[in-house]
């Protein structure tokens, strides 16, 4: 009997508690915003492209879609039909810009196009990365050009495909960026985009242990960039993608930065970036320009060539840009290259106001003190820069450096002494010489016909890098490009 009590307690008690609560069945999720997709945002007059609609819900989550309405803000431009719930084809009529919008209920989602000429072409750009040490944050691919005057920076995985639409024909060319410093890829040829039709480039990279020993310049688009590559390889990979000129570029001594110099407005000024493009970091602000920028041994200072003043002046600066200092030298000074040991500099002097026996080579204290000439100019009258860029031997016993000869540059070494002057190249239009680490070779650049890098666009030269034995001897091409450093480590 008591049990039976107990039970009928039980349910009056949960009875009563049902009619005092009552339940609440939880709120349906709302809907956010919508959002309408196509692989491109341009499309040539005539063509077609499906587009998508997808949704997101009050709390950041996936809002599950049933249907969408489709419209087009103006159907004489280009036309919407629905091919299934949530997508549709749309196709375009006439030129001109139009608003595709998908709708559920109070909410829509709006896809801007654009429609141009019948005759543009589009450009699908396939990537593809093997090797043992694969980049997995994949690349910037940059696409410029005269055709349309586009550029475009587009982010593209290690493995895949990217379609550029909409593209006028002409010439571009395509450039990738942030590449790890292990990777490499081949020069890519210039694009030719022709009307109505696909142009297909492969992006092929290849990853290694192997980190890259040369950085130089080479003349692409119309611009001086900056490029890396390795001295027993084809491969390359590309730093700076900018409008003004990037050029001068040398190592930093633990291999991990690079000085170089921009044209980027509105002066020349010395800049650091690392390895692999990123990171630029400006040193030099002051107005005129800043050139030949060169690593102290120790990483802690830089020296460089600038013309602020109205000649050509020695500075030196911190590599974080603190600290700048003028060294004085009567009629100027060019082309500073430190010693291995940290303790000289070779610069060239010279130019149209200096005493006729002046120009050539000289050492000297980074300080400015303890000037001793080691060459002497043999251009004639009016002494000039005839002996220019030199670069110590990793031991500090040979310098090698540009020497004008009649109609053109050669290479020659001396001794620190100034003994032992001897031609290593003969009408090679040879400048820019380094040493590699361990002193067995030499890079340089070969020039020929005529460069005026003050106005790339007439320029009528063609340039090479090249290495050799550091006694002289047989050449090897090792790229396009000029002014090559070589690594130290």
């Amino acid at each position: 009997m008591t049990k039976i009590l107990t039970i009928m307690l039980a349910a009056a008690l949960l009875t009563a508690c049902s009619e005092s609560i009552p339940l609440v069945s939880p709120s349906p999720p709302t809907i956010r915003n919508i959002e309408v997709s196509a692989p491109t945002s341009s499309l040539p007059l005539g063509d077609s492209v499906e587009v998508r609609a997808t949704a997101t819900a009050a709390d950041g989550s996936p809002f599950h879609l049933i249907a969408v309405a489709w419209t087009s803000s103006d159907v004489a431009v280009a036309t919407v039909t629905a091919t299934g719930p949530l997508t549709a084809e749309v196709r375009t009529i006439s030129e001109g810009s139009v608003s595709i919008i998908a709708t559920v209920e109070s909410h829509s989602g709006h896809l801007a196009l654009a429609v141009g000429p019948s005759g543009i072409g589009t450009i699908v750009i396939s990537v593809s990365t093997s090797g043992t040490e694969v980049d997995t944050d994949g690349y910037n691919i940059v696409v410029t050009g005269d055709g349309g005057g586009i550029s475009k920076n587009i982010g593209v995985p290690s493995n895949g495909t990217e379609t550029i639409a909409g593209v006028f024909p002409g010439v571009y060319a395509v450039a990738v960026t942030g590449v790890a410093p292990t990777c490499m890829l081949a020069k890519l040829p210039a694009v030719v985009v022709s009307a109505a039709k696909r142009t297909d480039v492969s992006v092929l990279v290849t990853c290694s242990g192997e980190m890259a020993d040369i950085v130089y310049t080479d003349y692409v688009e119309g611009n001086d960039e900056i490029f890396v590559t390795r001295s027993n390889s084809t491969l390359l990979r590309r730093l700076t993608v900018q409008p003004g000129i990037d050029g001068s570029a040398t190592w930093s001594p633990d291999g991990n930065h690079i000085a170089f110099v921009s044209g980027r407005w509105p002066n020349s000024d010395i800049y650091i970036m690392d390895t692999d493009g990123s990171n630029v970091v400006q040193l030099t602000t002051e107005p005129g320009g800043n050139y030949q920028p060169d690593w102290s041994p120790d990483g802690k200072r830089i020296a460089f060539m600038s013309t602020r003043a109205g000649k050509g002046d020695i500075y030196l600066i911190n590599a974080d840009g603190s600290d700048e200092k003028l060294i004085t030298l009567p009629y100027g000074a060019q082309t500073p290259s430190w010693s291995p040991d940290g303790k000289q500099l070779a610069v060239a002097r010279g130019g149209p106001q200096s005493p006729a026996d002046l120009p050539g080579l000289w050492l000297m204290n980074p300080d400015g003190t303890n000037l001793r000439q080691i060459t002497h100019d043999l251009s004639g009258s009016p002494p000039f820069w005839s002996d220019i860029t030199p670069a110590w031997s990793p031991d500090g016993t040979t310098i090698v450096f540009s020497r004008q000869m009649r109609n053109y540059r050669d290479l020659f070494v001396v001794k620190v002494d100034g003994s032992g002057l001897t031609q290593l190249t003969f009408d090679r239009g040879a400048t820019h010489p380094a040493w590699s680490p361990d002193g067995d070779r030499i890079a340089f650049s070969a020039v020929t016909g005529y460069c005026d890098y003050d106005s790339p666009e007439i320029n009528d030269c063609s340039s090479k890098i090249l290495t050799m034995p550091a006694k002289g001897g047989a050449e090897s091409v090792l790229t396009t490009g000029f002014d090559p450093s070589w690594s130290r480590r």
